[in-house]
């Protein structure tokens, strides 16, 4: 097979190289996309380029639509992607799913309807009715609604300061995503779902004097062995967002598990290490069997 890994980025990131080499690793042909240089002809004989090149392939593992792009770039990536799909080019995950799991408004709003515990959230663009929602719900975390590795997260406990940084955000334009912070231990979990099963979990520790257990934020991970009811609610979440595969994060409260984030495109390096599970080698296991069907 030629199976394409796909990125924004002009050179492939440590987790598009590791899905290189897994695919390399089972003997098949692995090729970079940076989605910039993707293009796509409509027409009786549908072709897809790489800057000047035909690209023909029978796989692609979608990594990104990109961070700051604008509304017609994020349109265009997510179109060409679904072409192929309707040209008969298996994209994991879908660039329908990818998209879902992008807005984490609509990621919870989701698994929330679907009966899956979350944190209490509030979303809005007015400035009064945020207010009123901080003073309800004391200690808050916002979040912008697009956004990964706990970049731009910040809690507050006073509503007269969220009051100012809600100001901030919205001279920027940005939505108010306001989530209740739930007390827990200073970890989270990270449950890996590929094909609808439990590939491997860690627990991830904040660092000293960190609230944030992002890996990113200098968080460390430690190998978990997750109880089935966790097991349970992470494999929902990623059927119910149709994630061919997914990494969850999920919280211990008192009152039991809450999913706080799902994100379609996971990274995996800490979770390897602590696990001694080959992540990459499992995607592209999951990529061959679902390309037989």
């Amino acid at each position: 097979m030629i199976v394409a890994v796909a990125h924004e980025a002009p050179l492939p990131p440590t987790s598009c190289r590791r899905l290189l080499e897994a695919i390399k690793r089972k003997r098949h042909r692995g090729v970079y996309i940076s989605l910039p240089r993707l293009g796509s002809w409509i027409s009786e004989d549908p072709v897809f380029t790489y800057g000047t090149r035909r690209l023909e392939l029978d796989a692609v593992l979608l990594r990104s639509l990109g961070l700051t792009v604008s509304v017609e770039q994020l349109l265009a990536r997510i179109a060409h992607f679904t072409y192929m799909e309707l040209c008969g080019t298996l994209v994991v995950n879908s660039p329908k799913a990818l998209l879902t799991t992008r807005n984490k408004y609509l990621t919870l709003a989701i698994l929330k309807r679907r009966g899956l515990p979350v944190p209490k959230t509030f979303v809005t663009e007015h400035l009064g009715a945020a207010y009123y929602a901080a003073k309800e719900l004391k200690e808050i975390v916002v979040k912008p609604i697009v956004g990964s590795r706990g970049y731009g997260s910040v809690k507050i406990n006073d509503p007269d300061i969220a009051f100012e940084v809600f100001k901030t955000l919205l001279c920027f334009k940005k939505p108010l995503y306001i989530q209740k912070y739930m007390e827990k231990p200073n970890r989270d979990i990270r449950a890996f779902i590929i094909g609808g099963s439990v590939a491997a979990a860690m627990y991830r520790y904040a660092a000293p004097g960190c609230w944030k257990t992002n890996i990113a934020q200098g968080g460390r991970g430690e190998k978990c062995s997750l109880p089935e009811e966790y097991a349970e609610i992470a494999i929902k979440a990623a059927e119910y967002l149709e994630l061919d595969y997914a990494g969850v994060d999920i919280i211990e409260t008192r009152d039991g598990p809450l999913i706080v984030e799902v994100n379609g495109s996971p990274d995996f390096e800490e979770l390897c290490r602590v696990t001694g599970v080959d992540i990459p080698l499992l995607i592209v296991n999951y990529i061959e069997e679902k390309a037989r069907k």
